[in-house]
């Protein structure tokens, strides 16, 4: 979480002109991040927990790709809310 906080305080200082860039970047990341979380869990593996590793492996994927789209949706809550 440091990380994401010294992004967000690096950012804090930053004009809005560039701070909506960052912003429409980290929307792409989510709408990619989406997208393959969506195609992994369309996979008939990812739903059969018969197959044992590999549908671990699916539910640690997913949880990943989630994982990601929270921290850049946090990040964008916060440069929103961040105007001065």
């Amino acid at each position: 979480m440091s990380v994401q906080l010294q992004f967000i305080q690096d950012c804090s200082s930053q004009d809005d002109e560039q701070r909506a860039r960052i912003i429409s970047a980290l929307e792409v990341e989510i709408k990619h991040f989406t997208k393959a979380m969506n195609a992994i869990r369309n996979l008939p593996s990812s739903h059969d927990e018969g197959m044992g590793e590999a549908y671990d492996a699916y539910c640690r994927i997913i949880s990943a790709y989630q994982e990601m789209i929270n921290v850049r949706t946090g990040i964008i809550e916060r440069l929103r809310t961040s105007r001065i």
